[in-house]
């Protein structure tokens, strides 16, 4: 059942006779998942130098960059989100690595919620064209030292800006409520 699988996973969990809750998002959550893919993401991109589908990225680098004004900015966020997942999945799945490939999919299933939040509620999306165009640059090249540092730097910019972005949205929702960050390792 996939309100179980959602309670394992710790995105529901059940209240006797009511029925299930979404578990509320913290800071902790946000933490956690940055810390993790500041280990994989690099790894990953170094591990696949040489090996990517470079025609392949670039048409996901172009779909990250979707700004079709017709569309409402939660579904211009939404396309961004998957497009960008698709963009780091398929430099893991070059990686030639199945458990980094099957550990960063989840990261990125929960960087959807945690990043819809954040950037939701500002109306912004991120600008990481320049970091991806390297990226390909790099991989292309097969240099994986400087495809590991474009890709370290790349999830620090992105998980300082989310930070900045669920800050600011638990203080809008919170209001008056004092919003402590946890320490940010680097």
């Amino acid at each position: 059942m996939a309100l179980q699988r959602l309670a394992q996973e710790g995105f529901v969990r059940v209240v006797p006779r009511q029925g299930y809750m979404v578990t509320p998002i913290t800071l902790k959550d946000v933490e956690e998942v940055f810390a993790l893919r500041l280990q994989l993401e690099p790894l990953s991109a170094r591990l696949a130098a040489g090996k990517a589908d470079i025609a392949m990225l670039q048409q996901l680098e172009r779909a990250c960059r979707n700004d079709d004004t017709s569309l409402g900015i939660s579904s211009r966020i939404g396309m961004f989100m998957d497009a960008n997942a698709s963009f780091h999945m398929a430099i893991a799945e070059c990686s030639g690595n199945g458990r980094l490939v099957r550990m960063l999919g989840g990261l990125l299933n929960e960087m959807a919620r945690l990043v819809a939040l954040g950037f939701g509620v500002q109306n912004t999306k991120p600008e990481i064209k320049h970091d991806h165009v390297a990226m390909i640059e790099a991989l292309a090249s097969g240099d994986g030292k400087r495809a590991e540092q474009i890709a370290l730097r790349h999830v620090m910019t992105f998980r300082d800006m989310t930070m900045e972005k669920v800050i600011a949205s638990l203080r809008d929702t919170h209001a008056g409520a004092p919003i402590i960050p946890l320490r940010r390792t680097r």
